[in-house]
């Protein structure tokens, strides 16, 4: 992603001032600021005018992220095995729920069948 605030970071490091990098580019710096070039979306001229002007790669002038900024610190490994821990403990309480809801309903029919045959003999059949 485009950082304009590099080309900022970039005339303080070399002490330069907006007005000779206006110039370098063409941009008359009594009509012009630094803002309409750092701003914005800058064609990839624009950009290469402004990377050969300090010297660096046009890559300078970009945020890039490696892949191993994308993989997760110490502390957020931590944290996700933190949350699958408590997951599981969550799924093994759900599943003995269950299993305690099926013992129920079997007991469930298990004292109707038998108060079924208590009805039965009390009747006389």
């Amino acid at each position: 992603m485009y950082n304009g605030k590099k080309i900022k970071e970039l005339l303080d490091e070399r002490g330069q001032n907006n007005s000779a990098l206006l110039s370098a580019l063409g941009l008359d710096p009594k009509k012009n600021s630094l803002k309409t070039v750092i701003n914005g979306n800058p064609t990839a001229n624009r950009l290469e005018q402004v990377a050969d002007f300090f010297g660096v790669s046009i890559d300078t002038l970009f945020i890039r992220e490696s892949m191993t900024d994308l993989l997760p610190t110490s502390t957020e490994l931590s944290s996700i095995q933190a949350l699958k821990h408590e997951v599981a403990k969550r799924d093994e309480f759900l599943r003995l729920k269950d299993e305690i809801i099926r013992e129920k309903e079997e007991r469930i029919k298990l004292l109707e069948a038998l108060n079924s045959v208590y009805i039965k003999q009390l009747s006389g059949n």
